[in-house]
């Protein structure tokens, strides 16, 4: 994932991981710009997986959320809203 694409949608990633991993705190996700490396190498830690495993956890989620997105858009279109 690009850190376009994670700054970008963190906020809706960071709510899709806290219900995944309860056990991921506030501070476990706080993500600062240009800090990117420092939150892949905490969730490392804290969830036992490689930086791959967590590219393709985030992408997963992400394209999760675009279907979510382009389903509820869809549906408003029928409405004509």
């Amino acid at each position: 994932m690009t850190e376009e694409t994670l700054k970008a949608s963190w906020i809706q990633l960071k709510g899709a991981l806290k219900q995944k991993y309860a056990k991921l705190t506030e501070q476990d996700l706080n993500y600062m710009e240009g800090k990117e490396e420092d939150l892949y190498l905490n969730l490392q830690k804290k969830l036992g997986k490689t930086r791959a495993d967590l590219d393709h956890e985030f992408e997963t989620i992400y394209a999760n959320l675009r279907t979510k997105e382009e389903k509820i858009k869809a549906k408003l279109l029928k409405l004509n809203l």
